[in-house]
């Protein structure tokens, strides 16, 4: 390790070439892993792996076009990142390895449910994409009051929308694992086993949006994701009271975002 005397920084030259390049190999591989079974011809397609266990607190179709913009976005941030301006950045040290495991979690879960479908292996995995991925967004949310606008846009906005989608689709995807291992719910029907699930993912969503401080992206993509469970039940489900749980929670979480952007005034997100 050396030190960089214009900044004062410590230099790492091997960890950080390393941090940057598992950043960009795993947001492409993230990208490109849903692609996976058409590719080696083994498994099925994740688009349709996700229609054979469907239950009531999962998002409608198209709410996983996020996944696009995440991907996007993540790509973006990976080559923010790797800029040899960037090497030494403390903000990035800070969460390069969090992102890089995460997008390394996203990768196995993609290529996992296209071999098995949703099991209790991909419950395994998405808490723990949501696990790391939800470290960055902890130190995002703490120097909120301090990025610059490229931290903002190619730092900021893809790890705090990722953590949002991850915060909901969790439970999602829990849902399905139960549903697909014949749980019985503790005797309850799965309308009310999901009203409860709904209910759950929704409180937590609220609390991660009210301890960001209004993150604005997270926020709006836990919006998006109960928005989603709504539609899923009015057109495909049918379930007027799961529709109508997961726009309450959808409201709060609104309410909340609003409220936590009013009282906390120091932040760019």
């Amino acid at each position: 390790m050396t030190i960089d005397f214009e900044t004062d920084t410590p230099v790492n030259t091997f960890r950080d070439q390393l941090r940057q390049v598992l950043n960009i190999v795993f947001a492409i591989a993230q990208a490109v892993s849903p692609f996976f079974a058409d590719i080696a011809g083994i498994g099925q397609p994740i688009w349709t792996r996700s229609d054979i266990v469907e239950t009531p607190a999962t998002p409608a179709t198209y709410t996983f076009f996020i996944w696009l913009f995440i991907f996007v976005t993540c790509i973006g941030y990976s080559v923010y990142q790797s800029l040899p301006s960037r090497r030494n950045d403390p903000f990035l040290r800070s969460i390069g390895f969090f992102t890089a495991t995460a997008f390394f979690g996203s990768t196995l879960w993609e290529i996992d449910n296209q071999l098995h479908g949703v099991n209790w292996l991909s419950v395994v995995l998405i808490i723990f994409v949501l696990f790391t991925i939800g470290n960055a967004f902890v130190e995002v949310v703490r120097r909120r009051a301090s990025l610059t606008n490229a931290e903002r846009w190619f730092v900021a906005l893809p790890v705090s929308v990722f953590t949002g989608w991850e915060s909901i689709a969790t439970f999602a995807v829990i849902s399905q694992a139960l549903e697909a291992s014949g749980f019985d719910y503790f005797g309850l029907s799965q309308e009310n086993f999901s009203i409860m699930t709904v209910i759950v993912a929704g409180i937590f969503g609220t609390i991660i949006t009210f301890l960001s401080r209004g993150n604005w992206y997270c926020g709006l993509a836990i919006i998006w994701a109960l928005i989603g469970i709504v539609f899923n039940n009015i057109t495909s489900q049918q379930n007027t009271a799961v529709a109508v749980t997961a726009s309450g929670m959808a409201m709060l979480v609104a309410i909340t975002l609003l409220g936590a952007r009013m009282i906390d005034k120091d932040r760019r997100i």
